[in-house]
């Protein structure tokens, strides 16, 4: 997978925010697809372990980690206006 470290990193409003958003990916087992498919919307992505990643916009950074081998478990901190209208999408 080719990873990004191209883009903004995390706003400092929100990296004081400290993490918002936690959530499961039901059934993507592959985390480097799931961190790819971030890349082409325009994300940044790194490896942040053995297996996860770290991907993020100037409005959000979140952790991809796998969470049994089926799952993936994401969490970390966005920006409130961006999920209220994520949310609403």
């Amino acid at each position: 997978m080719d990873l990004s470290e191209e883009g903004e990193a995390l706003s400092s409003e929100w990296a004081e925010l400290g993490n918002n958003v936690c959530g499961i990916l039901h059934g993507c087992r592959n985390l480097s697809l799931v961190a790819e498919h971030f890349v082409r919307a325009g994300w940044r992505s790194r490896s942040s372990s053995w297996e996860g990643y770290e991907v993020g916009t100037d409005w959000c950074e979140a952790e991809l980690d796998c969470l049994d081998g089926v799952d993936v478990l994401l969490n970390g901190v966005i920006a409130p206006h961006r999920l209220a209208s994520t949310v609403s999408d």
